[in-house]
């Protein structure tokens, strides 16, 4: 890999954004393990601490596209630290200061600098990166998001049992704070040369209102809103709606939920390898979103739990290796800088999908309607291969200055 005009390397960037993501990614996650010990602690209901998880998403909705703009103006590495920084202090205030109006403020601040993660990281990478190893590139990034993910629930419940809910609360706080330094050190040529258009392409246009109007924008922000509410259902809500269906026992379903993550993980660095062409791009969007949407469906199934099991790790592998493509739909979308506000529109729309899914899921659950969570998750999948197919990618944005 290359090295970066002002120094710092190619792979030290990928590593540390890296680093970062899989930090941001266990920062998400770290109140939901957290909840049975505070709820036992302070008394708190699960009403009033799943109202945390509201604050959290609403903020990051809010300020993922205002944080794609400021990309464009601020130092991206040292925006990124401060975000880290942000996400520590939110944590740290939390543990350290008692009752509900601490956590509200602690989720709320984390909620914030989570919102600057997706839009910087992809606007550094793509800025680092050659064009070629973007595919590789992004699903090193991407995996390590996953990764971050699995490691929150053990590690923060097992720390929970030794320190307390509040000890591991600022534990998880200080190592992000770690990564601080490491972050705002990299160095990078903020101001790349735009690539010239295609002959004969139209004039790119130049304002944020433009990104907002802009059909393969839109396509995809849709295409991440509909992923993120078929990431939800899959999670969140298959193991009552399987146990509701078929008894299926909650460890069974819980067991095939976790190799379906697994299987997301391992498929995004496959992913990675095979998004390397517009084509095949839509060659693993199609055979990965149908394959996925046809995997969940047949889950419903009266299957043994190893059946179960294997059926929804396939289903998690074809669900990762279709990511490195997603995102490369969305960098192919946009030209020169205008990449971080893009990437936090269209982050915006996986923060809708997160907020919309329980609205969604939780009904179906509610009224029995079982099958409905299965093709839910299905219709998401295959809408969202429509909306990523349609708008050709021709039109491309540009930022102005």
């Amino acid at each position: 890999m290359g090295e970066d005009r002002n120094g710092t390397s190619e792979k030290k960037i990928i590593a540390t954004v890296s680093a970062a993501h899989f930090v941001s990614h266990y920062y998400i996650l770290l109140l939901p393990p957290l909840m049975p010990a505070i709820h036992a602690n302070l008394g708190l209901s699960y009403e009033r601490l799943a109202l945390l998880l509201t604050i959290f998403g609403t903020m990051t909705a809010l300020l993922q596209t205002p944080a794609g703009m400021l990309a464009e103006r601020m130092d991206r590495p040292r925006l990124l630290a401060g975000a880290l920084a942000l996400g520590a202090f939110a944590f740290l205030l939390a543990a350290a200061l008692p009752g509900f109006p601490a956590l509200a403020a602690g989720m709320a601040l984390a909620g914030a600098a989570n919102a600057v993660y997706h839009p910087v990281d992809y606007a550094i990478l793509a800025q680092a990166s050659h064009p070629g190893r973007l595919p590789r590139v992004f699903s090193i990034h991407t995996f390590a998001g996953f990764l971050g993910s699995a490691a929150a629930p053990v590690s923060l419940v097992a720390m929970a049992q030794w320190m307390g809910w509040r000890g591991a609360m600022a534990a998880a706080a200080v190592a992000g704070l770690l990564l601080v330094p490491m972050v705002s050190l990299l160095r990078m040529d903020s101001m790349r040369t735009k690539p010239p258009g295609p002959a004969g392409e139209p004039a790119a246009v130049s304002t944020t209102t433009a990104l907002l109007r802009s059909p393969a924008i839109l396509s995809n922000a849709g295409a991440w809103v509909l992923l993120s509410v078929a990431s939800v259902g899959v999670q969140a809500f298959l193991v009552p709606a399987w146990h509701g269906l078929h008894d299926v026992p909650i460890i069974a379903g819980s067991m095939a939920v976790s190799g379906f993550m697994a299987g997301t993980a391992v498929g995004v660095l496959g992913g990675g390898e095979l998004a390397g062409n517009a084509k095949r791009q839509q060659l693993v969007l199609i055979a990965g979103l149908l394959g996925a949407a046809s995997l969940v469906l047949f889950s419903m199934a009266p299957l043994a739990t190893a059946p179960l099991v294997g059926v929804m790790i396939a289903a998690g592998l074809l669900n990762g290796i279709i990511l490195p493509s997603r995102d490369l739909r969305v960098r192919e979308a946009v030209r020169g800088d205008a990449v971080a506000r893009a990437f936090g529109i269209v982050s915006t729309g996986m923060s809708l999908g997160v907020m919309a899914g329980p609205m969604i899921f939780g009904p179906l659950l509610g009224s029995g309607h079982f099958h409905a969570v299965f093709l839910t998750i299905a219709g998401s999948y295959f809408l969202s291969l429509l909306l990523m197919m349609g708008p050709p990618l021709r039109r491309r944005v540009e930022s102005g200055n």
